[in-house]
């Protein structure tokens, strides 16, 4: 299901039980320039708008209950800033901003005025431009890397607007919830490189782990060359020594051969 089909259901279910909706558009701008997205506000505010704004969901007043937040830390990596952007009624922003002076002490505020300077300028359309296909580089460097390793693309997840992938751990580590874990720390020791393993918001047992994009180029590249290296195979036969791997000594590193020539 789409991310604007979940918008629309949980907006009725709100709308229905007097509830407020939180939107939080975390990875905004995380994409592939290149191919359009689904503009989840767009679809909401469409909601409101139909029958021109003669229906059940305006008469429940639920469009002064929702809101649709966009936080820099993902699309900027600046995680200090908090909430950055808010889009919502005029009377909810209102009765936000003032509980929000009362309530609370305001810190960075000197930043944000900074962050918000530079978004209006040239520089940071072509910054948003370049990561956007920065991550598709990536993304598409590791599921060919994977696909490689023996990884069919149904076990990779990459994702249309986000910095991170999922992919599936190797067949042999799979059975029971240890085995996620216990495949990150095994890739760990044998390779020196670490992975997310057991994801914090599971439900249930899913066997697969997280691998963050947004290093440069040449330490994703060293990831997947100590990988290949390393023996690692969607169907290896069987699981890597665990902290025996350790007294094994890694393949040469090209960039520190260049650092100290």
């Amino acid at each position: 299901m789409a991310i604007y089909q979940i918008s629309e259901f949980l907006l009725e279910t709100c709308s229905e039980e007097s509830a407020y909706l939180l939107v939080d558009d975390a990875y905004y701008g995380v994409h592939d320039p290149r191919v359009p997205v689904e503009n989840t506000l767009k679809k909401l505010l469409d909601r409101f708008t139909c029958k021109e704004g003669n229906n059940a969901l305006v008469r429940s007043g639920m469009f002064d209950r929702w809101m649709v937040t966009r936080p820099f830390g993902k699309q900027f990596s600046c995680n200090t800033m908090g909430v950055a952007a808010i889009t919502t009624s005029g009377k909810l922003l209102a009765s936000l901003a003032r509980k929000s002076w009362i309530n609370r002490y305001h810190c960075n505020t000197h930043n944000s005025e900074i962050m918000c300077a530079w978004l209006e300028t040239a520089q940071a359309e072509e910054w948003t431009l370049s990561t956007g296909l920065f991550y598709a580089r990536q993304k598409d460097g590791v599921r060919n890397a994977l696909n490689a390793m023996g990884w069919p693309d149904s076990s990779i997840c990459t994702g249309p607007s986000t910095s991170y992938m999922l992919f599936e751990i190797p067949r042999v580590y799979q059975g029971d919830r240890s085995g996620i874990d216990r495949f990150r720390d095994d890739l760990f020791y044998a390779t020196g490189t670490l992975v997310s393993g057991s994801l914090f918001n599971q439900s249930g047992y899913v066997p697969y782990v997280r691998l963050h994009l947004g290093s440069h180029y040449d330490v994703i590249d060293e990831f997947l060359r100590r990988w290949k290296a390393a023996g690692l195979r969607y169907d290896q036969p069987a699981p890597f020594t665990g902290r025996a791997a350790l007294q094994r000594r890694l393949p040469s590193h090209a960039l520190r051969r260049e650092a100290t020539a």
